[in-house]
Order: structure tokens, then sequence, then C-alpha cells
């Protein structure tokens, strides 16, 4: 699972930015930042939250990060 990539592929995908997704989540975009180097794992939470803001299930939002 690379959530940086899931990351980085819904913003490409939707046509959305990381700060975006921040603020939807609750975060600061440099903990997106962080997320989408792999420096450290959002919560589950804020998995499904970031989910949640691409409009997907956990498992779609998930299997962006398996796409190069």
């Amino acid at each position: 699972m690379n959530i940086g990539l899931s990351i980085k592929n819904g913003c490409q995908i939707q046509g959305k930015t990381q700060k975006q997704l921040s603020e939807s989540v609750g975060v600061y975009p440099s903990t997106i930042t962080a997320y989408v180097k792999n420096k450290y794992d959002p919560t589950v939470a804020s998995i499904e939250k970031m989910a949640e803001f691409f409009g997907v299930k956990v498992s779609i939002f998930i299997s962006w990060g398996e796409k190069e």
C-alpha cells in the first residue's frame, strides 16, 4: 500500500490539489506532503476522509497507490 502514490494519483485523476485535500481532512498541508513522501502513514480515519474527499470507497483510493 502506497498512500503517497494514492494521493498523487487521486489529485491528478480528479484535478484537485493537495492543499484542498489537507483542508478536507483537517490536517496541515505539510502533513499531506509527508504522506506523499512516505515519511509516515496516515491514520485509518484520515484515509477514510481522503477517500471521502475523492468521492470513492477506501479500497478504490488505496488501489490508486498501485498505479504508476
